[in-house]
């Protein structure tokens, strides 16, 4: 009997049903604040199979490409075939709070017996808390973590799916899509994030009036995308943010971008400030910069080589002289894109991968059923594959084999 899948849950199609009818059912969480009416666009979710068998897109769901849609807009019509969906806006598991403290602190957030205040001039009255906010806007993934401005403790931390996926899996169509929707996809991120921060402050018992400085790191699309910057300029020739050009033509000194939480969104003290790190150059952004302040390459010796893999690839190579720096769309392979049983590090995602006997063993993020496979997963195939010489280094497989089953 055709069925409507989510995972491995499978319930029989119904005509009427809502795709976040058949969510509830399997207890898996849609985000929507608007009581199902289409209004706060946040229930969107991936239709994988079957999406000939709902209804009609509604003029709520205008704004969304083919395979995305509103789970509370799309109603069950068709009961020939099965229909398959997945919910974009899943929780992370990538990332908890640090363990490892800050080195030497200068904060620009300070606090005494009297008040907070930034950069000396004093913005709030003493709190219990003086905290402020580290975020990484990946193009597929977004991490961030509370830290205590007075110690460099990490409070908590947390991560979840890019919402802006139905937007484009990559930079270049997400600049495009921003043409035609925009404010569309900053305002996607700004409730999800809020949200998920809402969550996280309620479990930490936080005062979100106690978290007075947010620093966004993210590539040079992605940053000024989630300021409000026009990022047209990014996708063409000669491939630059407007606050890179502006800097190169001498009417700014950097390319920080600076704003109030008010300004721009994000749930904090409303007189808090946000802050978006500086990029390097065209496509490799403040992702790329923080990388390197994080491992300190400047202190090294010898030629050293910074990589970093994501939906947006960065390499940073130097001698210790001469720092070279480039920027490649590695597509969101380890997000599960182009990947018959690929997703995200959520719960379900097979992690860990490893040889045993003439099988594989493997472990899950939550110790839960496996739902599909991640990154660290894939790199874990590859790796057990070659070491065991069942996979040559052109990928064939021996003995003629077209695939290994990972049960």
């Amino acid at each position: 009997m055709p069925a409507v899948i989510h995972g491995t849950e499978h319930r029989p199609l119904i005509v009427g049903r809502t795709l976040f009818d058949y969510a509830d059912e399997v207890s898996q969480a849609v985000p929507a604040s608007c009581r199902r009416t289409g209004r706060c666009r946040e229930c969107v979710v991936e239709v994988r199979q079957g999406g000939d068998g709902l209804s009609p897109r509604t003029d709520a769901e205008a704004y969304l490409p083919g395979h995305f849609r509103l789970a509370c807009q799309a109603h069950i019509e068709d009961m020939s075939a099965d229909v398959e969906f997945s919910i974009i806006r899943r929780r992370m598991r990538i990332l908890g709070a640090s363990v490892r403290p800050v080195g030497t602190m200068d904060p620009v957030v300070t606090a005494d017996d009297l008040a907070v205040r930034y950069a000396g001039q004093p913005i709030d009255l003493r709190r219990n808390h003086v905290l402020g906010l580290a975020i990484d806007v990946g193009t597929s993934t977004v991490a961030f973590e509370i830290i205590d401005l007075l110690t460099g403790n990490a409070v908590a931390g947390g991560a979840l799916e890019n919402p802006q996926r139905f937007g484009g899996s990559d930079v270049m169509t997400r600049i495009s899509y921003e043409k035609d929707f925009p404010g569309t996809m900053r305002l996607a991120l700004r409730r999800a994030l809020n949200h998920q921060l809402r969550d996280l402050y309620r479990e930490n018992r936080i005062d979100r009036h106690e978290v007075y400085e947010a620093v966004v790191v993210a590539n040079s699309t992605m940053r000024d995308l989630f300021f409000g910057i026009d990022i047209a300029p990014i996708g063409e020739w000669p491939y630059r943010s407007i606050t890179e050009q502006a800097m190169r033509d001498g009417e700014a000194s950097s390319t920080w971008v600076r704003g109030r939480a008010h300004e721009v969104g994000l749930l904090m003290n409303p007189h808090g400030r946000v802050v978006g790190a500086p990029l390097i150059a065209s496509h490799v952004g403040a992702d790329t910069a923080a990388d390197l302040v994080a491992i300190d390459l400047e202190g090294g010796s010898g030629v050293r080589m910074l990589v970093d893999i994501g939906t947006n690839t960065e390499v940073v190579v130097t001698d210790g002289t001469r720092y070279l720096a480039a920027s490649c769309p590695a597509g969101p392979a380890f997000e599960g894109g182009l990947v018959r049983f690929g997703m995200p590090g959520a719960d379900g995602a097979i992690e860990s991968v490893r040889l045993q006997g003439d099988g594989f063993a493997y472990e899950t993020i939550g110790d839960e059923a496996p739902t599909g496979i991640c990154g660290s997963g894939l790199v874990d195939i590859l790796a057990e594959l070659r070491r065991a010489n069942w996979m040559n280094t052109e990928g064939r497989f021996r003995d003629g084999l077209d695939e290994y089953l990972v049960a």
